[in-house]
């Protein structure tokens, strides 16, 4: 349970520093009030994912198990497009559904909007929405190299097999 917990805190601290992104954005186009709204959330995520990551410092981190790795990737999946969702909400006045749609399509890396018109938006809102684009993308490589490829899923080898197949017999033996 701690493992998870420190892993979820790790991604909130990621997630909220990525927000500082569009706050800088904003402060620089004079959009003040989105801005703010931007630094408000970013620190709140920096407040409550320090302090889990300090509740947790100097404990046992078991390791994460396979399951639990896929348990884990499913959550952040659900959990980052809950946090854009409020955000976008905020900022921008869209219904719970609309923002729902534009976090899951930023981060799906889909392209499709709800948005008329993206010229009438903010900077600063237009590069968070490119920024999910791109957390998106990262989790989707994030997933296939930590989670799917050590599990084996979807074809592609386990560590056990590119190991043995290595074209240093020297070497093989020595890591064993």
């Amino acid at each position: 349970m701690r493992i998870g917990i420190y892993y979820v805190a790790v991604a909130v601290l990621i997630f909220s520093v990525l927000l500082l992104l569009p706050v800088a954005v904003a402060l620089f186009g004079d959009d003040f009030q989105t801005g703010f709204g931007f630094l408000i959330y970013s620190a709140f995520g920096l407040f409550l994912s320090i302090a889990c990551l300090l509740s947790l410092r100097g404990k046992n981190h078991d390791r994460l198990s396979r399951a639990g790795g896929f348990i884990l990737i499913c959550f952040i999946w659900l959990l980052y497009p809950a946090i854009a969702t409020l955000i976008l909400v905020d900022l921008t006045g869209l219904s719970w559904w609309q923002a729902w749609f534009e976090a899951v399509s930023g981060l799906t890396t889909s392209g499709a909007s709800g948005f008329s018109n993206k010229s009438v938006l903010p900077p600063s809102l237009l590069i968070w929405r490119s920024q999910l684009e791109w957390i998106g993308g990262l989790l989707t490589i994030a997933m296939v190299i930590f989670i799917l490829a050590p599990a084996g899923a979807g074809g592609l080898p386990t560590r056990s097999v590119v190991l043995y197949n290595t074209q240093a017999p020297d070497l093989a033996k020595q890591v064993r």
